[in-house]
């Protein structure tokens, strides 16, 4: 993927055999779930939370380029605003906002602001 995204995890254990192979593929996904709920939990939907106090909704771009899930932090999210100016024409990366967004029937848009007086000006084909 283009962009600015970060490398994906480089891991500097690998397991001897399937038996250890089966155990830390297990241990990865749990060790990303969990920081995938503590994001969601105590980050989002205490964000979320206060925000609805003083009668505000949350609009945001969920956990994208971050070790976390990308569905489920959406959950916590008012709207859904996705990444214009990263994602370009990856349309795997829209895919993903786009399936939080009908997953939990939030709606979704496109970035605001992109650039200073430039919104919409570009389309996902610059």
């Amino acid at each position: 993927m283009g962009g600015t995204f970060g490398a994906p995890n480089v891991y500097f254990y690998e397991p001897a055999d399937e038996t250890d192979q089966a155990f830390i593929d297990d241990l990865r996904n749990d060790f990303m779930q969990t920081q995938t709920e503590l994001y969601t939990e105590n980050c989002l939907q205490v964000l979320a939370d206060w925000l609805h106090s003083k009668n505000m909704k949350l609009r945001a771009e969920n956990s994208y380029g971050a070790p976390f899930e990308i569905s489920e932090p959406a959950a916590s999210l008012d709207y859904i605003e996705t990444e214009s100016m990263e994602f370009g024409n990856e349309i795997d990366s829209h895919r993903n906002m786009a399936g939080a967004a009908h997953l939990f029937n939030k709606r979704m848009s496109s970035e605001t602001g992109a650039f200073i007086s430039g919104n919409y000006v570009y389309d996902n084909n610059y």
